[in-house]
């Protein structure tokens, strides 16, 4: 469940936790989106393009994924 997978995301490291809480949004976005879930995929993908380092993946993914929710 999305609790489940947001509280494995949290580290004594906040860089290390940045980081994977960028990851956990991401992903938990193209599960809702699966789900035909958009209101909260898009949530989650405006927090991984905000809060993903420029340079992951999961940054360039959000990017991507919301322009094409856009059109």
């Amino acid at each position: 469940d999305v609790e489940s997978v947001l509280a494995s995301a949290l580290d004594r490291n906040t860089k290390r936790e940045s980081e994977q809480r960028c990851e956990a949004s991401f992903y938990l976005a193209h599960w809702h989106l699966l789900r035909n879930e958009n209101d909260r995929a898009l949530a989650l993908l405006q927090q991984a393009q905000s809060g993903c380092p420029k340079d992951f993946l999961e940054h360039e993914g959000a990017v991507a994924e919301l322009r094409r929710l856009a059109k």
